[in-house]
């Protein structure tokens, strides 16, 4: 057959102009929203072409004359190249249908819509025409929040959730079921018979099956208070989704799509064959005449076409997955009334007393040779607290254990409370905080980096107090995914008159953020609260550990001296440790023996938070030594009893 194409420049046909000087032509065909490209080679010898300008908008068909052309998409022109010699013009150009609006960051929040009319607002909102697959038009979605996320991320996590592809294409925004080839006007099309004599080359590759025989999701009834699970498949080891979704489709489609995802790459398949543009992404494939194991259904995740001289080639890249495998694995349970074991780590605040619970914490590293990340489903932290458990859950690299935290007070705790000259003058104390937020914010950045609440190994909760709205302020992991680590942990150590307050925009809402202390520095009965909501029919077992406490008294007379200035510093001390005791009094009334709480009176060191001597120091570790000592049998009984352990 006779290889034929057209082409045209914002609806002018070039065809006949470039024919005899089209060098090359590539199209490649990406699965989901990696952006579809076209390059094309032209011979520039006499400098006949005008250079097009970048931005303008290329429509292009391939085909034969025997069978006619086939649409490939419209492009935009994002680069020209002149080269020489010989000389030739090379343009690349990217698909033209991800607008910018796309990409911008939104706040919304979505209820009681169906899937269809989700996918219609947003089509409308960018000038795109819905084209909605029947199995999703009637699912009600309940509620969804998308929280400074695009409207082109937001409907890839919609696709995730219910195992689709989201994709503008032709004019058109996508959300068809994945390996459900579609045309651009969202018509679903035959699978195409290959046999080997349509072939010019093949090459499979098989991988190890997956280890996950089924997918855990939870979800929250609000009107019963409790967190549902939901389970796709029946054997074992289950792979666990990390989010909390807002209803039982949502968590019941997201497993599956996972365990979809987990079983689809048991195998791959690249062919070479001629020039077929009827070949794309997403196209079911038969294979027939082929040995056992390579026959077939297969599915397109990548399509290249190109068009060499007189030549027209195609190559593929096609995943199969197990599905007799996977449609025995389909079986959804739930699991609602069974009792499991719950976990939950608090860590007090202090300052460089962090040092206490972080040796405390190492301990039960080397004991039970298990980061701690993976002991506690749950770990909360109020400012100097709240460093050690994000350091120790923090998930992605660097990561960090408890010692490396014992090495963060050791190595750079005199930096972070290093005053200088000028902050030492009364003039300074008494007009601005004691320590610069400069320092903390430069170890925070580099033990933290550019990690969000997101990327964390165990559910992450911490303390601050907003004072622009006179309220309570957590950060939670499941909740706040888009926050940085680094700017959660400024605010929960903004010790009032030591730190400088830490200034966020929340969800489109202004809050000045301070240490988490004033209120919670003890955050043991906010993280129970937020495990009950989490695992509400689970059983909470709850480790608190402190860092020092002190029976050191204010005297009548040294108080009548005070005046308001030096009544500063002793209120503060007042206010950090007033509600630990009543915390640790609340918590054993109400889960008594699953309520475990390691604390002590210092006997050497200062309980000053900014008291940074290398003695001091010294003394600290010695505190935590002894409080080790104490507890032995308590840190026994925990890591034994632990079934994780």
């Amino acid at each position: 057959m006779t290889p034929d194409f057209s082409i045209s420049v914002e609806g002018i046909l070039i065809t006949e102009l470039i024919k005899s000087r089209l060098v090359s032509m590539h199209i490649t065909d990406e699965a989901g929203v990696i952006s579809d490209t076209a390059v094309i080679h032209l011979d520039d010898r006499d400098s006949l072409f005008e250079i097009p300008r970048t931005g303008a908008k290329l429509n292009i068909l391939l085909g034969y004359k025997e069978t006619g052309i086939v649409p490939m998409g419209d492009y935009i022109v994002n680069e020209i190249t002149l080269q020489g010699p010989p000389q030739g013009l090379k343009i690349k150009s990217h698909a033209a249908d991800l607008k910018e609006s796309l990409k911008e960051q939104v706040f919304n929040e979505w209820h009681q819509i169906t899937l269809n009319d989700l996918v219609k607002k947003i089509a409308d909102k960018h000038g795109y025409q819905a084209k909605v697959a029947a199995e999703f038009v009637n699912i009600m979605i309940s509620h969804i929040d998308q929280t400074a996320e695009s409207d082109m991320h937001f409907l890839t996590r919609l696709a995730q959730i219910y195992g689709a592809i989201a994709k503008p294409a032709g004019g058109y925004l996508l959300f068809v079921s994945k390996g459900k080839a579609k045309s651009v006007t969202g018509k679903t099309l035959s699978t195409i018979t290959l046999t080997p004599r349509d072939i010019t080359n093949w090459k499979v590759k098989f991988n190890e099956r997956n280890q996950y025989g089924s997918v855990i999701a939870y979800w929250y009834d609000y009107e019963k208070a409790e967190t549902i699970t939901e389970k796709v498949g029946d054997q074992e080891p289950s792979y666990i989704l990390r989010d909390i979704y807002a209803s039982s489709d949502l968590a019941q489609s997201a497993a599956s799509a996972k365990l979809n995802q987990l079983m689809s790459n048991a195998a791959t398949l690249n062919v070479t064959m001629p020039g077929n543009p009827e070949l794309f992404a997403e196209a079911k494939i038969n294979l027939s005449g082929f040995r056992k194991g390579v026959y077939g259904k297969w599915i397109i995740n990548r399509a290249e076409h190109s068009k060499i001289k007189g030549l027209q080639k195609s190559s593929i890249a096609l995943k199969k997955g197990s599905k007799t495998l996977l449609r025995k694995l389909m079986n959804l349970s739930r699991d609602k009334n069974k009792k499991v074991a719950k976990y939950i780590l608090s860590v007090d605040g202090g300052g460089i007393r962090g040092i206490i619970p972080a040796i405390i914490l190492a301990e039960i590293e080397s004991r039970t040779k298990k980061p701690i990340s993976q002991i506690f489903d749950l770990m909360a932290g109020t400012s100097t607290g709240g460093i050690i458990v994000a350091g120790l859950c923090k998930s992605n690299k660097p990561q960090y254990s408890a010692n490396d935290l014992v090495g963060l007070y050791q190595e750079y705790g005199a930096y972070i409370f290093q005053s200088s000259f000028w902050r030492k003058s009364i003039a300074s104390w008494l007009s601005g905080s004691q320590y610069s937020y400069r320092n903390m914010e430069f170890i925070l950045n580099k033990y933290f980096g550019e990690s969000t609440m997101a990327d964390v190994a165990s559910n992450l909760l911490l303390t601050s107090y907003d004072i622009h709205n006179s309220c309570e302020f957590f950060f939670k992991s499941w909740k706040e995914k888009n926050i940085k680590l680094k700017d959660a942990l400024r605010a929960t150590t903004a010790a009032p008159t030591y730190f400088t307050p830490k200034r966020l925009k929340i969800s489109q809402t202004e809050r000045v953020l301070i240490d988490g202390g004033v209120f919670a520095n003890n955050p043991a009965a906010c993280a129970y609260a937020s495990g009950k909501r989490l695992f509400p029919n689970d059983e909470i077992i709850l480790l608190s550990i402190g860092t020092g406490g002190t029976n050191r008294s204010i005297k009548y007379a040294n108080s009548r001296r005070f005046g308001k200035i030096g009544w500063i510093k002793p209120l503060l001390n007042v206010m950090f440790a007033s509600g630990l005791d009543c915390v640790d009094y609340q918590l054993e009334q109400v889960i008594d023996d699953k309520y475990i709480r390691i604390q002590s009176q210092l006997k050497v060191a200062s309980t000053e938070m900014d008291n940074i001597t290398l003695k001091n120091i010294k003394f600290l570790q010695q505190e935590a030594s002894k409080m080790i000592e104490d507890n032995q049998k308590v840190i026994d009984k925990f890591c034994k009893q632990n079934p994780k352990l």
